[in-house]
């Protein structure tokens, strides 16, 4: 028994040896009783310990540093759990969607503080959620006629597979016929003065001087997602036959062009504050200047010269939001707090930002209430189901609009 716990010691003190690179005459195998009971026996066994407790201390301090492990860590050393925290970008239809939609929730949730002061949107909600609420005249969700026109312009589009002036002029006659809750002074006098679909706003501007309102803007969400397959130079062109319906004014032209350009970038995925000067350069050389000025980067609402109804401040208003914030839900917050023309600024900034972030980050408690009647066609009522179908059909019109004429 003695002879084979003296070949295991022996064999164990080789093997350790080797392992620690001892010479292997230094580890020769002792009997084992000689080396149990002699102290120095005792002395080698605790030196041999404290080597190899020291070798491996300085295999630890000396081994590369542990690679993350693949399966559990992106190529940049980023779990794939915090990744999937990211929310992924939208799609181009999410966008489109977001851009109808999100100019409707702008509209009906600014509607009940028009005309209101500054900051009586935070006034309302504080810092905390906005809801959609009732109010001057509005029932909670209600669009006005930002939304109703945007939709007629839409369902146009569709018909027709481009511009129609005189089927688009038409189905506006027939909304004012229908005793709308609101309508402008101006589109009003233009619909219903009883001149010529292609000659009405062209002689109201003529006889009054001023047709530079915000009415082009307010419903330029459907067609600038139908023509923002078009490419740049035919969207903005559209825009400009559109918004020349009912305002005479060329700067009203041009505000809708840059708008509908702007829509056009953010469907692509890229941004739209990015584009301004590329934009501004397409615009008219007799209107460029006070374009640029109210949508240059330091340009902010206290710098406007004209009440928010009007189309420069309105759509810089709408730009310095998108520019300010970071969720659509702050741009619109942002927007209405303007106080002035609270239902249009927030539409355009809706449609701007419904555009860049999307349908999905329009927040559901807003999109529940959401109902656009449709004056003039009897009982309708579109909800967030008829309003994504119809960006839905628009969006499937990349690079077809096109103008058509009145026969077409």
């Amino acid at each position: 028994m003695a002879g084979e716990w003296d070949l295991l010691l022996g064999r164990w003190m080789y093997r350790e040896g080797r392992r620690l690179e001892i010479h292997p005459l230094v580890m020769s195998p002792l009997p084992v009783l000689t080396v149990l009971l002699s102290p120095i026996g005792l002395l080698a066994f605790l030196a041999l310990r404290a080597t190899r407790t020291a070798h491996a201390a300085r295999s630890r301090a000396t081994a590369p540093a542990a690679r993350p492990d693949p399966r559990r860590h992106g190529r940049n050393g980023r779990s794939y759990a915090d990744a999937m925290e990211q929310p992924p970008a939208p799609s181009r239809l999410d966008r489109a969607v977001g851009t109808v939609v999100g100019s409707a929730v702008g509209d009906a949730l600014g509607a009940p503080f028009e005309f209101g002061e500054p900051g009586v949107y935070r006034a309302r909600f504080g810092d905390g959620p906005g809801e959609m609420r009732g109010g001057g005249g509005w029932d909670p969700g209600e669009a006005t006629d930002d939304t109703h026109m945007a939709v007629l312009v839409g369902e146009s589009l569709l018909e027709h597979g481009g511009v129609n002036g005189q089927d688009v002029f038409a189905r506006f006659q027939m909304w004012a016929a229908g005793d709308p809750k609101d309508i402008g002074l101006q589109t009003e006098q233009v619909l219903t003065g009883g001149d010529p679909w292609d000659m009405a706003a062209a002689l109201h501007f003529q006889m009054t001087g001023r047709a530079a309102g915000n009415g082009s803007l307010m419903r330029a969400s459907t067609s600038a997602v139908f023509f923002a397959g078009a490419g740049r130079s035919a969207t903005m062109a559209a825009a400009r036959e559109l918004a020349a319906l009912t305002h005479g004014d060329r700067a009203a032209w041009e505000g809708t062009a840059v708008l509908h350009e702007l829509i056009r970038v953010a469907l692509e995925g890229a941004d739209p504050l990015a584009a301004v000067p590329q934009a501004l350069a397409q615009v008219d050389p007799g209107h460029r200047a006070r374009w640029a000025a109210v949508l240059a980067p330091d340009w902010h609402p206290g710098l406007a010269t004209e009440f928010n109804g009007a189309v420069w401040p309105c759509l810089g208003s709408a730009v310095w939001a998108l520019r300010t914030t970071s969720s659509f839900e702050a741009s619109l917050a942002a927007a209405i707090d303007l106080g002035g023309d609270t239902d249009t600024v927030a539409a355009v900034t809706g449609a701007l930002a419904g555009a860049v972030h999307g349908i999905g980050a329009v927040p559901a408690r807003w999109t529940r209430a959401l109902h656009v009647p449709l004056p003039g066609w009897g009982n309708r009522v579109l909800r967030l189901a008829e309003l994504t179908e119809l960006a839905g059909s628009l969006a499937g019109f990349h690079g077809r609009g096109q103008s058509v004429g009145p026969g077409g």
